[in-house]
């Protein structure tokens, strides 16, 4: 072993590679002659922890440390392309904790559109007063005008740089503006080839000196709990109730369990204890699901990502999809245009995902070009829900996590709530006999329909009220607004009963038996006054 402390930059890749393979005892001299005293690794810390992790957290700190800190100190370009939740941020921060000016934190100020047009802040980030900015270039655009911050600029970190492709336009004139030789760092776990090799020839990378570090995106997640080294400026919260609600779902004792929520959760949020993603509704890119996934399971605890994709994703016609193109992520329709509608706008890779009959694993690997050897590793004994020729037991039955029953359409379009094949399964649409010879009865008269109207409204507000799933089904789920004119609509003589109401409305059985009874008892207390 190599017992300089200095490691030259050509040998990078090979330090790299030869760092991997390091046993803990060879991981711990090496540290020793190779990190510099200024730098101490959390020794505490370490040896709290037993062989397997300490292995794997003195291996991370020394990867990060040839990687990230070598190639930046040195003005390189360099890109972080690993799993979610494998530590990519801390290469964003290990540079700026070099040499702090305290050993308790380094000054940091995010500026995003929140922050406030307060002229004193402005010019205290003008001035340098905070080293570390994170934020959005719109905001720091006010500043690129003042030669004086520009030239203080000494490194460009860009988190989740995928999401700049194929708009990378203002990062590009971004770089313009700095400095000549000020290096950028790329973050992502989603780095594909085709959007890798985008972001390297807009940014202008020098493939002979750009470092490019690769590890699987099947990485298990780590657990650094010493990385609490940032101190912000105050800010004051805008929207409170959200606030409040995220903070109440991060709280392993909250009482909020379930959060519904939008594409804004799905990027860089750190909940520790997420069993399960559900994505409602496929994206355009598969890159945005594997983001929405990486949500769960960030501890290294047993998770289920589940995408539950619309009828059309089955059944839409590949014939227009672009065949020379290199974008795994391109529209089904070939060219986008302003009114594209969704189906059309769905991206190749997404389809083929769902429509998927060997392992979903191996369909991620290849997507993200990832051929290290622990791309197909599984972490517990199941891996997806696909057969796996071979092994059967590596096939995963999402019945056996979730506690509900899931809904299932059979070819003759019978819905059930559990599998046909299931002995307790739930028939939710079954055939509803119709009453005839009373079509000729005229309809309830005109002045008759609104009061009736306003009666059904109200017990309607009632009932969603207190409706245990008023929080995730709207009171249109009961009664939308064409079925409740239809109830004041139809004649007495032709809606007596509850299957007479659920046959006019087109329900089903499980609607019946829980709506059914009231909505006739309203309509009969109110023919009772008439």
């Amino acid at each position: 072993m190599d017992n300089s402390n200095t490691l030259l930059l050509p040998t990078i890749k090979l330090w790299l590679y030869f760092a991997r393979g390091l046993s803990l005892s060879e991981l711990e001299s090496f540290a020793q002659h190779n990190i510099p005293a200024n730098l101490p690794l959390p020794a505490a810390y370490l040896n709290s922890l037993n062989d397997d992790y300490k292995t794997i957290a003195l291996r991370a700190c020394i990867l990060v440390f040839i990687a990230t800190t070598n190639a930046l100190a040195h003005g390189l370009d360099c890109t972080v392309d690993s799993g979610t939740g494998s530590g990519k941020t801390l290469c964003q921060i290990i540079l700026n904790l070099l040499y702090p000016n305290s050993s308790k934190c380094y000054s940091t100020a995010c500026i995003n559109e929140d922050t406030p047009s307060d002229r004193n802040l402005w010019e205290r980030i003008r001035d340098g007063l905070y080293q570390h900015l994170l934020g959005h270039l719109p905001q720091l655009a006010r500043l690129l005008h003042k030669q004086a911050f520009v030239k203080s600029i000494a490194r460009v970190h860009v988190d989740e740089a995928h999401f700049h492709y194929p708009w990378s336009s203002s990062l590009i004139e971004f770089r313009l503006r700095l400095p000549k030789g000020v290096p950028f760092q790329l973050n992502s776990g989603m780095l594909p080839p085709h959007i890798k090799k985008a972001l390297h020839d807009h940014l202008n990378f020098d493939p002979q000196r750009a470092l490019s570090s690769k590890l699987s995106s099947n990485q298990p997640n780590i657990d650094f709990r010493n990385a609490d080294v940032l101190t912000s400026i105050p800010y004051k919260p805008l929207v409170k109730c959200l606030v409040f609600v995220f903070d109440d779902f991060s709280d392993p004792n909250g009482v909020c369990k379930i959060l519904n929520a939008t594409e804004g959760a799905s990027t860089g949020l750190d909940v520790p204890n997420i069993e399960a993603v559900i994505e409602y509704g496929l994206p355009q890119k598969k890159s945005t699901s594997q983001e929405r996934g990486g949500r769960a399971g960030r501890r290294g605890q047993f998770a289920v990502y589940l995408s539950m994709a619309e009828p059309w994703a089955y059944t839409a016609s590949l014939d227009t999809v672009l065949a020379d193109c290199m974008d795994p992520d391109r529209p089904l329709c070939g060219r986008l245009a302003k009114m594209t509608p969704k189906p059309a706008r769905a991206g190749l890779a997404m389809i083929l995902y769902v429509r998927s009959s060997i392992c979903l694993c191996k369909m991620i690997s290849d997507y993200l070009a990832d051929q290290s050897p622990e791309a197909l590793s599984i972490s517990f004994e199941w891996c997806c829900e696909k057969v796996h020729p071979g092994r059967p037991e590596l096939q995963f039955d999402k019945r056996k996590f979730f506690q509900g029953r899931f809904i299932y359409q059979e070819a003759d379009r019978s819905i059930y709530a559990g599998a046909s094949d299931e002995k307790d399964c739930v028939h939710l649409n079954p055939p509803v006999s119709r009453k005839r010879g009373l079509r000729s009865t005229s309809n309830r008269k005109v002045d008759q329909r609104a009061p009736l109207q306003a009666l059904i409204r109200s017990w309607l507000t009632k009932a969603h009220s207190t409706d245990e799933l008023r929080d995730v089904r709207p009171a249109s789920f009961i009664l939308d607004a064409k079925s409740i004119k239809t109830l004041s609509t139809v004649h007495p003589d032709r809606m007596k009963t509850v299957e007479d109401v659920t046959a006019a409305l087109d329900e089903t059985e499980e609607w019946m038996m829980e709506w059914g009874s009231m909505t006739v008892f309203i309509r009969q207390k109110y023919n009772a006054i008439q």
